[in-house]
């Protein structure tokens, strides 16, 4: 009975296993993106979405750090907690659209933001439903020797 028991064990350990490398291999990250001012770069491209990175100098010290997310397929949605009480929201993102994602740090530096689930979500959906992205952005100016500098982080809920 105590070898019965062991294999039970094992078998048990090795599908709470399977289950977490199932859901790590739904995890994605953009990695650290830089840009100059004036500059837009791709941070990510996923189905019909680009995520990007735009550098903006604001003249007389300022800069800021905006991420955008754009799609080719009519009929996406979109949804991005954008600042401290306000939202963006579309059930019919499509095509020549371009959403902001999370706060945009707008100073002279050097600020790095990192929001997470509860602060600055987004999340963008296939039109038939069949993609399902959910993430945060990090977005900073005047660091890791950058005008600006992006990250994404995501899961594919699909």
């Amino acid at each position: 009975m105590n070898a019965q028991n062991a294999v039970n064990a094992q078998n048990a350990v090795n599908s709470q296993s399977a289950v977490n490398a199932t859901n790590f291999s739904r995890y994605f990250t953009s990695g650290l993106k830089k840009a100059s001012a004036g500059e837009t770069v791709t941070l990510a491209s996923v189905g019909p979405f680009t995520f990007l990175g735009e550098c903006v100098d604001n003249g007389g010290g300022p800069y800021q750090a905006l991420a955008y997310v754009t799609t080719s397929a009519q009929g996406s949605f979109m949804y991005s907690n954008q600042e401290k009480g306000s939202a963006y929201y579309e059930g019919t993102f499509g095509p020549g659209s371009k959403a902001k994602l999370g706060y945009a740090p707008l100073n002279s530096g050097p600020e790095w933001i990192t929001l997470f689930e509860q602060e600055a979500p987004w999340t963008v959906a296939s039109p038939d439903g069949s993609l399902l992205l959910r993430g945060n952005s990090s977005e900073g100016v005047h660091v890791f020797g950058a005008d600006c500098a992006f990250a994404l982080s995501w899961t594919d809920e699909g």
